[in-house]
């Protein structure tokens, strides 16, 4: 199997779409299938239902799953998770402001995408 073939399986869902499906207990069961022992945090935010759910639920983020059907059974093997913030021009040149803004040189905030998580379980088990 291909790198590109095994990404065919993969699902991607929102964890908004997920939460106005299903039950919050069958969301959480879902979520705690995603292990990283390389990052704890990164576990640690997928799993615990007050960190991506909640912040989910207060539109402060905005969580992306990718979905393998493994033995039946959906399990997480990756996710990532986008916020946006604000990003404040003071000390920063006018050319670059109007770069990052692509629009006005004088703006004083700019709204910007941050990659708040990013992780692969290990699970995922795509050898090449």
């Amino acid at each position: 199997m291909t790198l590109e073939d095994y990404y065919d399986t993969l699902t991607l869902v929102t964890l908004n779409e997920l939460l106005e499906q299903y039950p919050q207990i069958k969301i959480k069961e879902l979520l705690s299938t995603f292990k990283c022992n390389i990052n704890p945090d990164l576990e640690e935010f997928l799993t615990t239902p007050t960190k991506a759910i909640q912040s989910e639920q207060r539109d402060i983020t905005r969580t992306y799953l990718y979905l393998e059907l493994r033995n039946n059974k959906l399990i997480v093997v990756a996710y990532f998770t986008i916020a946006i913030k604000i990003l404040y021009s003071e000390g920063l040149s006018k050319n670059l402001v109007k770069k990052l803004d692509g629009v006005d040189k004088n703006r004083e905030v700019i709204p910007s995408y941050l990659i708040a998580q990013l992780g692969k379980s290990n699970t995922c088990d795509y050898k090449i």
